[in-house]
């Protein structure tokens, strides 16, 4: 009997979760119903104490105290993976384990659906852009936690990503567009070409920038508004706890009130709110200009980080993407500051999964298409003396990547030395905005008067991991001390123990490992077939910018090389 393969794509949302099957007849990505309802299944858990058992999806939604009482919007904390727990009718889950309880379901609802015999080829599962390498290990961790079996690949991508792979599927044109992904609980917006070249879609990412930032957010500023205004009794008479209380109770009438004013001007009701001990009855009216004023900060917010990466380029079509779209502020902000621009209105909560649904039949070759991901979270760099970050890789550095430079130790004579791996945006090691992926700590150093040379290799996969590998160079070769990978607990160190680095960048003998030869035989690996014309102009670009040290030119060269392959 012919075992059934399918390649799969998973949106595997904030708020919801789509389970997406490439449809290799038809050509085309299908979404799931799992166990037979909806295609949208709710990213929720509940746990049910007299049963024993964890209910998820819609049946947890339909629990009477879903909104107080269960897991929910634990992806915005993946961060955290294991480190923390969330606790509800005295069981407790961890970021890690609310997502492979999430995973499994679905995947047991595909099993059920095509049969036990059914497998899974390729997987493909949708992360936000601004993901560090940390969010993203944890999301593979949650997969490995499952039952779930994968005979080829596990591919993490990005949201925004997806959505324009959805959107560029049946385009007949070339064009340049942005995916404007606003959910319920991140932000993501990323810039693409998409090419057509003789039959093959080239899709690539060019920018990519986002944020935690969605209905959740706008959920609790709605809660705050009906608490301060409408509740019969002063917010500063209530204890913390009962306050706590209130606003848990809040939280579905506050998304009802959401929903409803992205198409009425002005919404009244009467709601009950659960104290610990006491009900408050309230009397509310919330208009369309309430809510536009209470979460104008926020949209705005998004609209300028969507100019930033926008500035410089001709945008043809701005794809909404995410639930939150649907608010009438949104679109209304987008056509004030991108006049003339054509705004594309998809399904919102569907058009992620099926954009990886798709590439999982990239993955497969059952699609004439290339998809070239780029580094979003943050570039990546080591900690150099004095506290700051030599940034290697950077970020929108086309993926895979893989870079050494050359590092010389500030304190001579010594055996040992420590430096860490930073992800994020400024020099300041310790600014908020960066993230510590790890340390590097070799010993056994050559000890001599002079400084001990330092090389650092980083590698970055198709699914934007990283992995790390540092060595002592020595006259007459290279000696490993030690290989690092991010990803190890015993690697995950405090930011505000991070002081006096050993190292300090040697610019005199830094040097990028990435050469025509590297990546035409990445090409030839991946079944990509490239005219001749293109390798000899390729090669002989690149090997210019080589000799002339030229990085900045290397890096263009990459890039450019990746959009117009084919040409």
């Amino acid at each position: 009997m012919e075992i059934k393969k399918f390649n799969v794509g998973i949106d595997l949302g904030t708020t919801n979760s789509v389970f997406c099957v490439y449809n290799e007849r038809y050509k085309r990505p299908d979404v799931l119903k799992i166990y037979g309802k909806s295609g949208i299944t709710p990213s929720v858990i509940y746990y049910d104490v007299d049963n024993d058992k964890f209910i998820i999806g819609e049946e947890a939604k339909e629990q009477v105290d879903y909104y107080s009482n269960s897991f929910a919007f634990l992806k915005i904390k993946m961060t955290k993976g294991d480190e923390i727990a969330e606790e509800h009718n005295g069981k407790s889950l961890t970021p890690i384990e609310f997502s492979s309880l999430l995973l499994e379901y679905m995947y047991n609802g595909f099993k059920e659906h095509y049969g036990d015999d059914a497998e899974i080829q390729n997987l493909v599962i949708t992360v936000p852009a601004y993901f560090k390498d940390k969010e993203r290990k944890c999301t593979l961790e949650a997969v490995k936690k499952t039952k779930i079996k994968v005979n080829g690949e596990i591919r993490l991508i990005n949201e925004p990503t997806a959505a324009a792979l959805a959107y560029g599927d049946e385009l007949s044109n070339d064009k340049t567009i942005v995916t404007y992904d606003l959910g319920g609980g991140t932000f993501d917006v990323t810039l693409l070409e998409i090419d057509d070249i003789e039959g093959v879609k080239i899709f690539q990412a060019i920018k990519t920038d986002g944020k935690t930032l969605g209905g959740y957010d706008f959920d609790k500023l709605l809660i705050e508004k009906i608490l301060n205004d409408y509740l019969k009794i002063s917010m500063e008479k209530l204890d913390k706890e009962e306050v706590k209380y209130l606003k848990s109770s809040l939280k579905s009438e506050a998304e009802k009130i959401k929903i409803s004013l992205s198409k009425l001007d002005n919404v009244k009701g009467t709601c009950i709110a659960f104290g610990k001990d006491k009900k408050y009855l309230i009397d509310y009216e919330v208009s369309r200009e309430d809510f536009d004023k209470l979460i104008e900060s926020a949209i705005d917010e998004t609209i300028e980080m969507t100019k930033k990466i926008t500035k410089g380029f001709e945008i043809d079509d701005f794809v909404l993407v995410g639930g939150s779209t649907r608010i009438p502020l949104v679109e209304e902000k987008l056509k004030k500051e991108f006049k003339g621009v054509n705004i594309v209105k998809v399904d919102p909560d569907l058009i992620v999964g099926l954009g990886a649904a798709i590439q999982a039949g990239i993955i497969d070759k059952k699609r004439d298409a290339v998809l070239n991901e780029i580094l979003s979270g943050g570039s990546i760099g080591v900690s150099v003396r004095g506290d700051f970050v030599s940034y290697m890789v950077k970020e929108g550095t086309p993926i895979p990547f893989s870079i050494s430079e050359k590092f010389v130790t500030s304190v001579r004579g010594t055996n040992k030395v420590e430096a860490y791996i930073v992800q994020g945006k400024d020099p300041n090691l310790e600014s908020r905005n960066n993230l510590i992926l790890g340390k590097i700590s070799l010993d056994n150093l050559v000890v001599n008067r002079q400084a001990s040379i330092i090389n650092v290799k980083i590698n970055v996969n198709k699914s934007g991991e990283v992995e790390i590998v540092a060595n002592e160079t020595v006259k007459g070769g290279s000696t490993t001390v030690k290989l690092f990978k991010i990803g190890e607990k015993s690697n995950e160190i405090e930011l505000t123990k991070f002081k006096n680095n050993d190292l300090f960048e040697d610019k005199n003998d830094s040097f990028v490992v990435i050469t025509c030869e590297n990546i035409l035989n990445q090409l030839e690996n991946d079944k990509i077939i490239l005219s001749p014309d293109i390798k000899n102009w390729f090669a002989d670009e690149i090997d210019e910018a080589l000799k002339l040290e030229n990085i900045e030119r290397m890096k263009y060269l990459i890039v450019r090389f990746f959009v117009t392959i084919g040409e």
